[in-house]
């Protein structure tokens, strides 16, 4: 294994100072990741977040996911399996009341998916920092997902899967509105307190409501259910994604339409009460591209180009 891997960073393209980092990170990784068999004989894959020591810190897997996918998504695939209760012992979800922007609740189905699964080395204590990241945690999930199913072909996991996708999906749609006619792309409507895992960063990156860097987001995990519920034979579901994915695409593109002229940049908060300028906007075009979704980051002939090229 170890040759593998030094043959893969020698065909990587990077610089002997960028394969020092990269490699650093793998070890990294290893040293801060645990397999371990419970009086059952179940197996529980743990990624510990080296400062704060929480075990399965969901936004981070999501960073890893790329990693996992390719080098060992079973474990991927056990982080998932222990989020959504699948694993015996476990359950890392919620559905708690989501919020509009001024704070009237507007539905009590605001399912989502736990911070982390708690403290290392702890188990079975329960998540230690809970449901703070509602929306971003259900992308978690669900971009992770389409991860492991396009570099496995696992397509009888995603069959057991169904419910839990489908649970996603509604709760995405009502994190947009209520209102299926009124929908945009945009999350909106957010559980209580919630904020987001750059949440040390810059305050437009804090919240989750028109958070420009989550529409994006919601493109690609859009993209990623509707791959996945094509397979498992739901047409329905897959048409809502697929026409959910190009109105998150136009109102996109609406946005630069609105602020190019005067900003040359879409804002990081697509209300327009935050104007500044971030990268992690682009973050959820890496998804479709390790999905392998070629046609939806074409930026020439696409169904997206125009998002894309305003991006």
């Amino acid at each position: 294994r170890c040759q593998q891997l030094a043959a893969a960073m020698s065909r990587a393209g990077l610089n002997p100072y960028r394969q020092f980092l990269a490699s650093y990170a793998l070890h990294n990784y290893m040293a801060d990741t645990a397999c371990l068999i419970d009086p059952q004989g179940g197996v529980h894959w743990w990624e510990m977040e080296g400062y704060f020591n929480y075990i399965n810190t969901f936004d981070l897997t999501v960073d890893h996911a790329f990693y996992d996918a390719c080098l060992h998504p079973w474990a991927l695939r056990n982080v998932l399996d222990a989020f959504s209760g699948a694993l015996p012992g476990t359950g890392y979800s919620f559905e708690t009341p989501l919020y509009s922007p001024n704070w009237t609740q507007v539905s009590s189905h605001g399912f989502s998916f736990h911070h982390d699964m708690g403290l290392w080395p702890t188990s079975g204590t329960g998540p230690a920092y809970g449901a703070c990241m509602g929306d971003e945690e259900l992308q978690a999930w669900i971009l992770c997902a389409g991860l492991y199913w396009s570099h496995t072909a696992d397509h009888a996991w995603l069959t057991n899967n169904a419910s839990v996708l489908q649970a996603c999906l509604n709760s995405m749609l009502l994190r947009d509105n209520t209102n299926s006619a009124a929908r945009d792309g945009i999350t909106k409507n957010v559980n209580a307190g919630e904020i987001t895992t750059y949440d040390n960063l810059d305050a437009s990156l804090q919240g989750v409501a028109f958070s420009g860097r989550l529409a994006v987001r919601n493109w690609a995990s859009y993209l990623a259910l509707e791959a996945m519920f094509r397979q498992i034979g739901d047409a329905a579901d897959a048409a809502t994604c697929e026409n959910m994915a190009a109105v998150a695409a136009q109102t996109i593109v609406n946005r630069w339409n609105t602020y190019h002229g005067t900003l040359g940049y879409i804002p990081a908060l697509l209300d327009g009460s935050d104007l500044a300028a971030t990268t992690p906007m682009i973050e959820g075009l890496a998804y479709p591209a390790a999905m392998g979704l070629t046609n939806a980051i074409d930026r020439t002939g696409g169904p997206y180009a125009s998002m894309l090229q305003a991006l």
